[in-house]
């Protein structure tokens, strides 16, 4: 999903439920930088609560 798209969601979603918080999970797949700028967008939507996902291996 682009960026600007993804905000606008979380951006409804937070109006509705101002105590939103969501789960950032990627896999081994990911690019760091995406996982950063996806994580940048979510503080910039308004959502205080983003914990990491990490698998235990």
């Amino acid at each position: 999903m682009p960026e600007g798209q993804l905000r606008h969601r979380l951006e409804t979603e937070v109006s509705k439920n101002p105590s939103l918080a969501i789960i950032v999970r990627g896999d081994a797949g990911v690019n760091y930088g995406r996982v950063v700028s996806v994580i940048d967008t979510v503080k910039k939507s308004g959502i205080q609560k983003y914990p990491i996902a990490a698998e235990e291996r």
